[in-house]
């Protein structure tokens, strides 16, 4: 089971990273790869072209905030006391 502190901890990595959305663009390419960039074009990470399953990696990373995000806020709902008179009407 995960802890509040654990939850604490996630909260401050995901509010610490570069700002997103990020998205993995094939735009921005060098001999790396291609960059997962945010709204401001700024690199947050390189892809490896060298195998095939890098650029899913990259797509993976991109939205890492975005789903990170998303399944602390249902974490929260899901553990939230629940207001039995609510769920009866």
């Amino acid at each position: 089971m995960m802890t509040k502190e654990q939850l604490a901890e996630i909260k401050a990595r995901l509010a610490a990273a570069t700002s997103g959305p990020w998205c993995s663009t094939a735009y921005h390419e060098d001999e790396h790869g291609p960059h997962i960039e945010n709204e401001d074009e700024i690199t947050v990470a390189v892809c490896s072209l060298s195998v095939p399953e890098h650029r899913a990696n990259g797509s993976f990373i991109a939205h890492a905030p975005e789903d990170i995000a998303a399944m602390l806020s249902e974490i929260e709902r899901l553990a939230a006391p629940v207001d039995v008179e609510k769920e009866v009407e």
